[in-house]
């Protein structure tokens, strides 16, 4: 089924104290039972995909800046200035690597036809195909920016604590970005 099938749904009772997390572009209907106070915002779109990078690699310089003033942390240790980026940001390198692969696919199956998986929908007309390939697109350049970025697989190999997944996080984002330029045809 397609990612936008609106008969898959769940009902959530969200008590006093809890948060809940609706990933972007998800469709959601709230019914307050109470008074209620809502605090939200999207903040990583494919509208803002790019801004995101350029705010993490400003950190990642400031961090590289701060590290060779304090002359304790060894050159290559990659885990601590990740560990330093998503304390100041909330985000690291490969979390954000992780979340665009993964958002780039969802798209993808959200424009790819059931019954055939090479074929695009192409005799949609309601916005929703060219609103996902704008979105992939925008998530596809970035990928490409942060596949540049100098020790990308040591910085995902120190949090996901192997260098053989790294790479083939890398790989798998080259292959992402291969196949997404396919659509630009």
């Amino acid at each position: 089924s397609h990612i936008f099938n609106e008969e898959r749904r769940f009902e959530v009772i969200q008590h006093t104290g809890e948060a809940i997390f609706v990933p972007s572009a998800w469709k959601h209907e709230v019914v307050n039972l109470v008074e209620t106070l809502s605090i939200n915002h999207n903040w990583i779109t494919s509208a803002n995909i790019d801004q995101t990078w350029h705010c993490l690699t400003i950190e990642i310089a400031a961090i590289e800046k701060e590290v060779e003033k304090w002359g304790v942390i060894p050159e290559d240790d990659f885990g601590a200035r990740e560990n330093m980026l998503r304390g100041c940001v909330g985000l690291d390198v490969t979390m954000f690597m992780l979340m665009i692969i993964l958002e780039i696919v969802e798209l993808l199956l959200a424009i790819i036809d059931d019954t055939n998986g090479d074929e695009y929908v192409t005799d949609r007309c309601d916005g929703k195909v060219w609103d996902s390939a704008y979105s992939i697109f925008r998530l596809e350049n970035t990928l490409r920016d942060v596949l540049r970025q100098p020790n990308i697989a040591l910085r995902l190999g120190a949090i996901l604590e192997s260098q053989t997944e790294a790479l083939e996080v890398c790989e798998c984002a080259t292959e992402v970005t291969k196949y997404t330029s396919k659509l630009r045809q």
